[in-house]
């Protein structure tokens, strides 16, 4: 059987070739794999466990409390699971620190298929535009005494 990091250098998970999973795909409903997050975690020398391990500890740092993965779930995120906000840059800076090199968690095979709705960014308004907004909400609030 090939390395994990051969495996991931060619996009297959090394643990299902033989299961007849399709290259590229994984068992659990036809998800593609994600060769670049395996390559990387390869890289660091670093088991699932302790990933998940530093990615706790990581969270705690930032303020995440309820974040708490194992192993298994650093598996199905390489299976192709894509976990939600903050873990891919929490994901990031773990795997960043074991391989001593800036990544973000697009790097990592784990920026979204779709628009991100949650993380627009709008430019700085002026005064003048804040006042007319601020203006907009209070007609539109059921609290105006005109509406």
């Amino acid at each position: 059987m090939t390395s994990t990091l051969e495996a991931a250098n060619r996009g297959e998970n090394a643990t299902l070739r033989d299961s007849g999973v399709g290259e590229g795909e994984t068992a659990i409903s036809g998800r593609t794999s994600n060769p670049h997050l395996a390559l990387w975690i390869a890289a660091t020398g670093l088991s699932h466990g302790e990933i998940a391990r530093r990615i706790a500890v990581e969270a705690i740092r930032q303020g995440h409390r309820q974040i708490a993965p194992d192993a298994t779930r650093v598996r199905l995120w390489v299976d192709g699971e894509r976990p939600r906000p903050p873990v891919p840059a929490l994901l990031a800076a773990v795997i960043s620190d074991g391989v001593s090199q800036w990544l973000t968690p697009g790097d990592l095979g784990l920026t979204a298929a779709g628009p991100t709705l949650d993380t627009v960014q709008l430019p700085l308004l002026t005064e003048a535009a804040a006042q007319t907004l601020a203006g907009w909400w209070w007609r539109l609030s059921p609290a105006c005494p005109t509406r």
